[in-house]
């Protein structure tokens, strides 16, 4: 699946702050029914190359930049997502494919030919991506999400916060993982993505934080956190 020209603006709140917008949002987006007790986790496991360059580019600031990630939802770890994001500027742009467990773990050992046999476009974009310049998996992130969407302009808005990290690979698909924190409890990660127009009364709510809006890469924080 590609989002092309998709929105993407990110805001690092306090969870205080963010429950009192919950309120407002809430009026206007759906809660995501995957949600228990107000949150789902999101487990996530990077790639990249010999000499980094998705993580440099995320260290200067480029306007361009990507990152190539394994997606799973804990406890439920048999969906999972291979996914290429790429940004320039405030667009995002996202290459998705399902995968098996089989085959996440041939990816686990840096083996991604089996991307050929789905014959999709997605699927070959990533194995290009992969194979032409040697990525290999690097880091875990592990966070609580609460999120929102409504379906004007495939508009969602996320918080995910608590976030922990773990430079060991191989403990992916473990039920439980040790993860260190990499910032504290009561700060997070607010993000609205839409496609062609943010809501009017969306941008009244969130008006207040407007000059807040920062770059925040969670692959970043867990490569430098070990680093």
């Amino acid at each position: 699946m590609n989002n092309i020209g998709r929105k993407e603006l990110k805001y690092v709140i306090t969870v205080s702050e963010f429950m009192r917008l919950k309120r407002k949002i809430g009026a206007y987006l759906r809660a995501d029914k995957h949600m228990k007790n107000g949150f789902y986790l999101v487990r996530s496991l990077y790639f990249d190359t010999f000499n980094n360059v998705d993580l440099f580019d995320s260290i200067i600031g480029s306007s361009e930049k990507s990152k190539i990630r394994l997606r799973v939802y804990p406890p439920d770890t048999a969906f999972i997502n291979l996914e290429l994001k790429e940004k320039n500027g405030s667009d995002g742009f996202k290459t998705s494919v399902d995968i098996t467990r089989e085959e996440a773990d041939s990816l686990l050992k840096s083996r991604y030919s089996f991307l050929l046999k789905k014959q999709s476009p997605a699927a070959i974009r990533i194995y290009t991506r992969l194979a032409s310049e040697g990525y290999f998996p690097k880091s875990i992130v592990e966070y609580k999400r609460s999120a929102f969407y409504l379906p004007v302009s495939d508009t969602r808005i996320t918080f995910d916060y608590d976030v922990g990290v773990s430079p060991i690979p191989s403990l992916f698909f473990n039920k439980k993982i040790l993860t260190t924190a990499v910032s504290e409890k009561d700060i997070g990660v607010l993000e609205i993505k839409y496609n062609d127009f943010l809501l009017g009364a969306l941008k009244d709510v969130l008006k207040n934080i407007d000059n807040l809006n920062e770059a925040n890469s969670k692959y970043l924080q867990s490569r430098l956190l070990f680093n």
